[in-house]
């Protein structure tokens, strides 16, 4: 998926709009791209194949917040008589990157090791669920509530781990992802909320990249906004701004154009039908077909 594997976004020297880490042919270089080639910070790590987007929210707002995804979504019903959640357990991203590219993805949720696995080729994405409940909760209307607690993407030799924080009322206050980069040391892309809605979804934050061996190169303070539509079923996330690092030579514009949005649709069942990412390096669109469902309930 590529939105979701948005880490090191690319805006120059040939690489793409998202920065897919599977896509890379090395460590995180976005694309192709070399890091430095634009680090800024489009693209919601937590979106594609699934992740926010696609009934995840594991992004903060998005899946994965990093990479992988819960493809599909979720919806409930009754079932066992309790709430239940409908997740894909067969379905495909296709995408506009590189001009035109597809994943069959498989997943399943183990509610003993409360763990969703999702495989897809030469990416397998671990996010692991405190108990059955928040994997279900995270489902409801447009990612009310609940969610994981860790994300594990496997790119042989590379793994990149999110880790979510919650308040006390459930509510997520933030991720953040590391992915080894070099010869830039380690990556880091991180996001926190500073308000919620009634239903306790991230309304407002601030978004940050930066690179544990490059300490003068940086995206930081980049303020974020989202917002959900249950009418149209839609949600819009929108990054401005940001303190760009003064140091480079040549100068890098790690935080990129003032304006990113990510827009996701979903279906009547709170599935994903496509995310629209719109970036320096022009707009990418991702399209979801579910071929198989399962139900986990309560």
């Amino acid at each position: 998926g590529l939105l979701a594997h948005c880490f090191l976004p690319t805006d120059e020297g040939g690489g793409s709009g998202d920065g897919s880490v599977a896509n890379a042919g090395g460590a995180a270089t976005a694309g192709g791209g070399d890091a430095r080639a634009g680090g800024s910070m489009d693209g919601d790590a937590g979106v594609a194949g699934g992740g926010w987007a696609a009934g995840g929210n594991a992004g903060g707002g998005g899946g994965a917040p990093n990479a992988g995804g819960l493809g599909g979504g979720a919806s409930t019903g009754s079932g066992g008589g309790g709430t239940c959640r409908t997740y894909a357990t067969q379905y495909i991203v296709t995408s506009t990157y590189d001009g035109g590219m597809s994943e069959v993805h498989s997943s399943t949720f183990d509610a003993g090791s409360l763990q969703w696995i999702d495989e897809t080729d030469g990416r397998t994405t671990v996010r692991t669920y405190p108990s059955v409940d928040e994997f279900i909760d995270e489902g409801l209307f447009l990612e009310a509530g609940g969610g994981p607690t860790e994300q594990l993407v496997t790119v042989p030799p590379l793994t990149m781990r999110t880790l979510y924080s919650y308040d006390v009322l459930r509510r997520r206050t933030g991720w953040e992802t590391k992915i080894r980069a070099e010869p830039y040391g380690v990556g880091i892309r991180r996001e926190t909320y500073a308000a919620w809605d009634a239903m306790g979804r991230p309304t407002t934050g601030n978004a940050d990249m930066l690179f544990s061996a490059l300490p003068h190169s940086y995206c930081t303070n980049k303020t974020l906004r989202i917002e959900y539509d249950g009418g149209s079923r839609v949600s819009i996330k929108t990054y401005q701004g940001g303190q760009n690092s003064p140091a480079d030579e040549p100068p890098v514009d790690w935080c990129g154009r003032t304006d990113r949005r990510l827009i996701v649709t979903y279906d009547a069942r709170f599935m994903p039908l496509h995310a629209v990412n719109q970036t320096d390096a022009g707009t990418i669109v991702e399209s979801w077909n579910v071929i198989a469902t399962a139900d986990v309930c309560r």
